[in-house]
């Protein structure tokens, strides 16, 4: 029974500490903090791993004991960097890296030797009986170090924050620390050292992580991330070849210092394989110190690479380009050519450090330099020029070209069809020559200005759209306000003669001119009405082409009375339709700053239309209240409805539902147009709700004028 619940307390703690690591592969985010938490969890894992083995596995005793040590004092280093990158307190930066120096340099070789356990053995039930060695003080100073480290960046965070859920995020970690803390105490007494007491307490930090993940989201546990499972995959196989390298060079070489080369290289080697980032990281420390020039080529590409991907104009890229050349590979001079058309020759674009400049140059489609850039090679010599037969073809202009380029080297820009592009560079200042690393570098910037060129040239030919639409706005905008104004000067040269007749008529109705007969006055009687409805329409278009103060002359309006007043007049023609039209205005309300006038307009225009769309009879309502300091009218009927898809069409000027209605129920499509520029005039919003075969309903809102506020 003893044995089983010493085997049964390691395996719960490495079931909590698997099931965390895969919880949080699984929905962790891709950040510091959840990198270091997940090696963290590894190493916790691995020992209790270890120490379950140490029990089921008796011939192994040794090396199961020499990981868990490893891990019990190693798990502080990435908890160190999980704790600063959590609690945002990641300086000084050398803590980190002493840490892990120490670790790999101190603790590793002297667990593989006798320095820190001088001997070990399974004793019965399942216990160990060991003895600690000399060197134990040394690892022991280390750990304590470490763990009061981590403790005392707890307590700063702690301290700093007054957020309860933050306070117990960094409390039920920090007792878990405690715990783990006093079991590996408790095991230090030769007494107790052959009992699980250490296991036990990873058990419970397991437990309280479990809780302050799941409690009080320890980490954002809301995206899922599928290579997090695939990292600490790669990590275990790694810690897994790591020890097993340990391993291998104990038992091959006995003495220490030996032992410890052998450590180290065989963790730069994993640390290279590994990690192909850290190696660039020192690659590039060695070339600023060691390799200035390479260094700086090799920044310069970082640079130009995040450069050409933005959208610039390609003049400027390519000034840009050739300033950075010249600058880091100490060039005298340089220019770029490049291909505007598909099968067009390629113009010189940009040049700096010519003395005197350039003229404008230009190489052929079919130019020998061009078809060897594209055919052969990338980058060319001036100094292989002589001995390439095709450069025989030249003309005699061309060779002049060339002189005046005073090249040293070519440089091709590829694309699919060829050679978009040409690099002329000078000599380097100096008696420094090309090397072939210079010319890789060089093609691999050709290649990134590829990129750049389509970039830029579809810059340019958004800016020339973006120009082409606003020149047809332009012209949209000045054939709008020609419109406007020749339908504003017609309707006033109508508006004269239209009045004349209309005089003309009411006299000849009134007898002045002499009696008329029945025939003659129902005439003019169709004549003086038909005048009124041209005088309308042509009032209607100067209503819309006026501007939005000109028509409308602000006071205090009461909206209830102006509806009253439309809804009365139109009573006559309601009843002549068979139509119930009735008014519900809400007692009280306020006054709006407005034009009367204008405002019955709207309100005959919207019974008019009412009743001319309900051919079939039935009622009309107009509501009047007010909402949230607007005054809101309703205009419902139930006519014959207005399909969704022209609802918002219906305000625009001229505009009828369909030919049908127009011929059956005539108007000129500038009733609701007028109504909607109306409203907006005075600062409103027009809108409709609509049914087809059972009605409309016409809403407008008004700001109403602010009662003042008496108190006292």
């Amino acid at each position: 029974m003893q044995s089983l619940i010493l085997t049964l307390i390691p395996a719960l703690g490495l079931a909590g500490y698997v099931g965390l690591g895969v919880v949080v592969a699984l929905r962790g985010q891709n950040n510091r903090a959840t990198k270091a938490f997940m090696l963290y969890l590894l190493m916790m894992a691995l020992w209790s791993l270890s120490a379950l083995l140490l029990r089921v596995d008796s011939a192994r005793t040794i090396v199961w004991w020499r990981l868990m040590s490893l891990m019990a004092i190693g798990f502080l280093v990435p908890l160190l960097a999980f704790v600063r990158a959590f609690l945002g307190m990641e300086r000084p930066r050398w803590v980190l890296g002493v840490a892990v120096a120490a670790y790999l340099l101190i603790v590793v070789p002297l667990n593989l030797q006798t320095q820190a356990v001088s001997s070990i053995a399974g004793a019965e039930g399942g216990l160990i009986q060991y003895q600690l060695g000399p060197m134990v003080i040394l690892i022991g100073v280390y750990w304590f170090s470490l763990f009061f480290t981590i403790v005392g960046y707890w307590v700063v965070g702690y301290r700093r924050t007054s957020d309860l859920v933050q306070r117990n995020r960094i409390r039920y970690p920090l007792l878990g620390l405690v715990v783990v803390l006093l079991g590996l105490l408790v095991n230090a007494i030769p007494k107790w050292g052959a009992y699980p007491f250490d296991h036990a307490g990873n058990l419970i930090n397991a437990a309280l992580l479990t809780y302050t993940i799941a409690r009080y989201q320890l980490l954002d546990l809301t995206v899922v991330l599928r290579r997090g499972l695939a990292g600490g995959l790669i990590l275990l196989v790694v810690g897994f070849i790591y020890l097993f390298s340990l391993i291998v060079a104990q038992a091959l070489v006995s003495a220490v210092w030996p032992g410890i080369l052998i450590v180290v290289i065989v963790l730069a080697s994993l640390v290279m394989i590994a990690a192909p980032n850290l190696f660039e990281t020192a690659q590039g420390a060695v070339d600023r110190l060691f390799f200035r020039a390479r260094y700086d080529a090799r920044r310069m590409l970082r640079e130009l690479s995040a450069a050409t991907v933005t959208l610039q104009p390609l003049d400027e890229l390519a000034t840009m380009l050739l300033t950075r050349i010249n600058e880091t590979m100490t060039v005298s001079h340089s220019a770029f050519f490049v291909r505007d058309e598909p099968d067009g020759p390629l113009q010189l674009l940009a040049q700096v450090g010519y003395d005197p400049p350039l003229p404008s140059l230009s190489l052929r489609p079919d130019h020998p330099l061009i078809e060897h850039l594209s055919r052969r090679e990338q980058v060319l010599s001036t100094a292989e020029i002589p001995r390439l037969f095709i450069f025989r073809s030249l003309w005699a202009v061309e060779v002049a070209d060339l002189e005046r380029l005073q090249a040293q080297v070519y440089v091709g820009v590829p694309d699919e069809s060829g050679v978009l592009g040409v690099f002329v560079l000078g000599p380097m200042r100096g008696q420094a020559t090309y090397s072939q690393e210079d010319y890789h570098v060089l093609a691999t910037l050709a290649n990134q200005t590829a990129v750049a060129i389509a970039n830029a040239r579809l810059y340019r030919e958004a800016r020339q759209q973006a120009e082409e639409l606003r020149r047809a706005n332009e012209e949209l905008k000045q054939l709008d306000r020609m419109k406007d104004e020749f339908i504003h000067t017609i309707s006033h040269e109508l508006r004269t003669p239209i009045t004349f007749l209309r005089g003309y008529v009411e006299a000849l109705l009134a007898d002045m001119l002499g009696p008329l007969n029945e025939q003659q006055r129902q005439a003019l009687q169709t004549v003086a009405e038909r005048t009124e409805s041209v005088v309308a329409l042509v009032n209607d278009v100067i209503t819309l082409t006026k501007n939005a103060d000109a028509i409308v002359e602000r006071r205090p309006v009461d909206v209830g009375a102006v509806a009253s007043a439309c809804v009365a007049s139109a009573q006559p023609l309601a009843a002549k339709s068979g139509i119930d039209l009735t008014i519900d205005c809400a007692p009280g309300l306020p006054l709006v700053d407005g034009d009367a006038q204008r405002l019955g307009q709207v309100f005959d225009n919207l019974i008019g239309n009412a009743i001319k769309f309900s051919p079939n009879g039935g009622a009309i309502a107009v509501q009047i209240e007010a909402r949230n300091d607007r005054v809101v009218v309703a205009v419902h009927d139930q006519g014959i409805g207005i399909p969704a898809d022209q609802l918002e069409r219906i305000w625009e000027r001229f505009y009828q539902v369909d030919q049908g209605s127009t011929r059956r129920f005539g108007g000129s499509g500038l009733g609701l147009a007028i109504v909607k520029r109306i409203v907006e005039a005075h600062g409103g919003r027009v809108w409709v709700e609509s049914t087809l075969g059972k009605g409309s309903t016409f809403f407008f809102s008004l700001p109403a004028i602010k009662r003042p506020n008496h108190t006292g």
